[in-house]
């Protein structure tokens, strides 16, 4: 999903580093701001990862991204609740996501995180987003007490760039 041998040439507004569900949701929602973003990944594409249980908070942002269809298209298991054991009892509790009015849906996802990181990814990209894998980073780049970059360590060409934010 590398976009290209001029990625580190041009200015960002905002420069992400990391590809998983974090990255790339507070990349795409940049990007669907009008930002001009790059998101670097240091691992050369998504991996293997034990499963996510998600949460019903999380359907909103797959609703904002237009990923709900395609998420109940992949085949995830749905999850309509849970059970926890939490705190200094060890009797467990249920909670039924339909039973609370102040989740926004009823229902989560059990989720792949290969599958789900890279669907993630690529929307991240059909966003906008400017995607590096297989990039590291290995500190800022500051003007005074300002961070206005990031040094990266490119695994595909064994150079160091600089990129701009």
């Amino acid at each position: 999903m590398n976009t290209g041998t001029d990625w580190h040439s041009q200015p960002y507004d905002v420069c992400v580093i990391g590809g998983g569900p974090a990255g790339t949701t507070a990349a795409t929602y940049l990007a669907m701001q009008g930002h001009s973003v790059l998101l670097v990944e240091k691992e050369p594409g998504t991996r293997h990862r034990v499963g996510e249980s998600l949460l019903p908070s999380m359907m909103p942002i797959l609703d904002d991204f237009g990923l709900i269809e395609e998420v109940e298209a992949l085949g995830f298991q749905k999850k309509t609740g849970g059970t926890f054991v939490w705190g200094k009892s060890r009797e467990p509790w249920d909670v039924l996501f339909s039973n609370n009015p102040f989740l926004p849906y009823p229902h989560a996802y059990h989720v792949d995180r290969e599958v789900f990181d890279a669907l993630l990814l690529k929307n991240a990209q059909k966003k906008g987003v400017r995607v590096r894998q297989g990039v590291s980073v290995s500190g800022p780049i500051m003007e005074g007490d300002r961070v206005v970059g990031v040094e990266c360590d490119d695994r595909s060409t064994g150079e160091s760039q600089q990129i701009r934010a």
